[in-house]
């Protein structure tokens, strides 16, 4: 497997408005303010818009998120 490193661009980044509004189950990238990615889970079955699953640490902020395909 190789990983590839790339520089994310915050035009890059959707939001989590974007994901909801597409109500779709998937897979994601978190992309912290730390310069770190973390792996997200979008569930639509939760009332009202879905809700979005990823283990964080408290201190660090989401700037937005990378579909993975």
């Amino acid at each position: 497997m190789i990983v590839a490193e790339r520089k994310i661009n915050t035009e890059d980044l959707i939001s989590f408005e974007e994901i909801a509004k597409k109500h779709v189950a998937g897979e994601y990238l978190a992309i912290g303010n730390d310069g770190k990615s973390y792996n997200a889970s979008y569930i639509p079955q939760y009332k009202p818009s879905g809700v979005m699953f990823f283990c964080i640490p408290a201190d660090v902020e989401i700037l937005g998120y990378l579909e993975i395909v």
